[in-house]
């Protein structure tokens, strides 16, 4: 899971449904709670295709169950809802604006690791340095005693 995206979502809904972010982490069965929780839920399980466990984990105490239940009952609510649909089309549409610009990122980056790459630069991760460092310092012992 993103950890920025699913930020940015929880901090969208909640300015959507006019509530404050931790009210979504207590065990409130408020409407407006339960209706942003189960949106926050389906956009997290459907787009970003992640399993239930992990989805019900990010809000603490909620189980696979619980996140299966908000998948079944959100869909007829949206259609009887108009102004829960609203809600739920905003969401959707800033979420698709954060999400674009950061494909967009991704896309720009790695096309500058590729150019480098094909120039010869190579890119060699913290562990690696550390590793050549430590080889470096035994060899220089070795030298000199």
């Amino acid at each position: 899971m993103d950890k920025k995206f699913i930020e940015k979502l929880i901090i969208a809904t909640c300015e959507v449904f006019q509530i404050h972010p931790s009210l979504l982490y207590e065990k409130c069965r408020r409407r407006e709670v339960k209706d942003a929780r189960w949106i926050i839920w389906e956009i997290v399980t459907v787009k970003m295709k992640t399993s239930l466990t992990r989805t019900g984990a990010i809000f603490g105490r909620y189980n696979h169950t619980s996140v299966l239940h908000a998948l079944r009952e959100l869909p007829p609510l949206l259609q009887t809802d108009d102004e829960l649909l609203k809600k739920y089309k905003i969401i959707l549409r800033e979420m698709e604006i954060f999400y674009s610009d950061i494909v967009k990122y991704r896309r720009a980056k790695e096309m500058s690791d590729k150019k480098l790459s094909e120039n010869g630069v190579r890119f060699v991760s913290d562990e690696v340095v550390k590793r050549k460092m430590l080889r470096y310092k035994k060899y220089l012992e070795t030298k000199t005693a």
